[in-house]
């Protein structure tokens, strides 16, 4: 077990002996420890984040915007219906 936790976290070993943590000598926690210093440090996933919330902003102003227009359009496409049943179409 400890064999494939030092294969899997090579760079991670190396930074735990450094560290002269002290913490219980179980591999898994010194593991963990470094794992989770790095994964708080890091920031790739703030791109994902500023996506996400462009993204729903950029929805939600849709619907603000299908919500305002749509009362005129049923009303211009109404009078248009009308208008088109009251043609009369000339058969020769």
């Amino acid at each position: 077990m400890i064999a494939k936790i030092e294969t899997h976290f090579q760079g991670n070993l190396a930074a735990i002996e450094t560290t002269g943590s002290a913490m219980p000598d179980d591999i898994g926690v010194k593991v963990m420890r470094v794992f989770l210093a790095r994964f708080l440090e890091s920031e790739d996933g703030a791109v994902t984040v500023d996506w996400v919330v462009l993204t729903a902003a950029i929805v939600g102003l849709g619907v603000a915007v299908i919500g305002t227009v749509s009362d005129g359009a049923l009303d211009h496409s109404s009078g248009l219906g009308a208008h088109l049943q009251a043609q009369e179409i000339a058969t020769y």
